[in-house]
């Protein structure tokens, strides 16, 4: 009764040892769509050490799996399916060198492997599976390259040595993944090879914005000046610089200086820069120590601006500097109560510097008044703007004691609604 059984069992594991030899039984079953059958069958294969050693098995692997991992009923049963068919071909060009089946096939079913990992990260970018989407991209990486060092084509087509929007598309789903570490990566990797394209300045700034985040001066150092390099005119690298400054407002001031030298056309950069020094000396409840210092660097500023682009706020913040002086001055003038020379003197003196601002506030006062009135309509920002000039210039014509113009300005602040 014992023989007899262990006969049995014996023949039945010849029997199942004979099946998974047969290859030609397992292309069988994967040419009748029996892919559950076929995995089990090539599984059963390979799992004898001296089929291991030939291509034929490791190829047929490959094609199952990859089959397998495209198809929506069995893909979720088996989800590293895809994976193994790579390992499964990396195994096949390495056992077998000559490769007939895989060159005769042009090495189809390595490409149709990356080119799923792309679809199904796509897929999953589109889902906002962020980071579903990261992996599979990444994955799809691995395969490309080993591809591409193997020199593959399929057909006319081959995937690039440097695959910049495969980079694109790994750093976007692992920014949404909030793997920002991944993406500064892969972002470098376009970056370092200089690689320049619509809205690519993005990428620069967002790596030096990282570094600098990181308190990383020296990486912020290089792709700073990499990011100048490639785009030059973009505003960016300046207020990233002018951030490293803290909240010193001498520091701040300094990298101004020294930013300004270095791109004297830079609009935003001369305007912010005198909004800065502007509050600086004259909001507040007092007058910095430095007033002196700072406030006559005001002017010069501005007008760096105003040469830039001549714009409404630039030319309002010269009339804003001017009536600062003007306010003061008419202060300083009404505090003195005597009828002493040295007093008339005084008096005089402040009367003189007072005109000489209104005067130097006229022609950016002018210039915003012509800019506002030729528009057919105002916006409700705009309109306020035009009030303000307009009283400005009421009250300078009026000190001059012209009153054609000084009616001019009345009339034109009046009909604003």
């Amino acid at each position: 009764m014992q023989k007899s059984i262990v006969t049995t069992l014996l023949v039945t594991l010849i029997s199942v040892a004979a099946m998974a030899q047969d290859l030609d039984a397992i292309r069988d079953l994967a040419g009748k769509s029996k892919w559950t059958e076929a995995k089990a069958g090539i599984d059963k294969y390979l799992a004898i050490e001296k089929n291991t050693k030939k291509g034929d098995g490791w190829y047929l692997k490959s094609v199952i799996y990859n089959t397998i991992s495209r198809d929506a009923t069995l893909s979720p049963q088996n989800p590293t399916a895809k994976m193994d068919a790579f390992e499964a071909y990396k195994k096949y060009l390495e056992v077998d060198k000559d490769a007939f089946e895989g060159k005769l096939n042009q090495h189809s079913t390595l490409f149709d492997v990356a080119f799923g990992y792309l679809q199904k990260a796509g897929e999953e970018f589109n889902a906002k599976k962020f980071e579903d989407a990261l992996s599979n991209f990444q994955k799809a990486e691995v395969v490309e390259e080993y591809i591409v060092k193997k020199a593959f084509v399929y057909g006319d087509f081959s995937f690039p040595v440097y695959d910049t929007q495969l980079y694109l598309n790994v750093a976007a789903s692992a920014v949404n993944a909030k793997k920002e570490d991944i993406a500064l990566e892969y972002y470098k990797k376009i970056a370092d090879k200089k690689i320049k394209g619509p809205s690519y300045e993005e990428i620069y700034r967002y790596i030096a914005d990282k570094y600098s985040g990181k308190k990383d001066e020296v990486n912020l150092q290089k792709y700073l000046a990499l990011g100048k390099e490639m785009y030059p005119a973009d505003p960016f690298w300046n207020q990233l610089e002018l951030s490293t400054a803290g909240d010193d407002k001498k520091k701040l001031f300094a990298k101004y200086d020294e930013l300004s030298a270095r791109t004297p056309g830079d609009y935003s950069l001369h305007y912010n820069y005198a909004v800065e020094l502007f509050n600086y000396a004259f909001v507040g409840d007092k007058r910095p120590d430095d007033f002196a210092a700072v406030e006559t660097k005001i002017p010069g500023v501005i007008k760096k601006a105003i040469d830039a682009n001549s714009t409404l706020e630039a030319n309002m913040l010269m009339c804003r500097y001017s009536f600062a002086h003007i306010n003061d001055l008419g202060d300083a003038i009404n505090a003195i109560k005597g009828a002493k020379p040295e007093d008339v003197k005084k008096k005089n003196e402040l009367t003189a510097a007072l005109n000489k601002r209104y005067d130097e506030m006229l022609p950016f006062a002018t210039a915003n008044f012509e800019t506002l009135n030729a528009k057919a309509t105002l916006k409700p920002g705009e309109k306020g703007t035009m009030k303000l000039i307009c009283s400005m210039l009421l009250e300078y014509w009026e000190r001059k004691k012209d009153t054609v113009k000084a009616k001019l300005y009345s009339d034109r602040m009046k009909s604003i609604e």
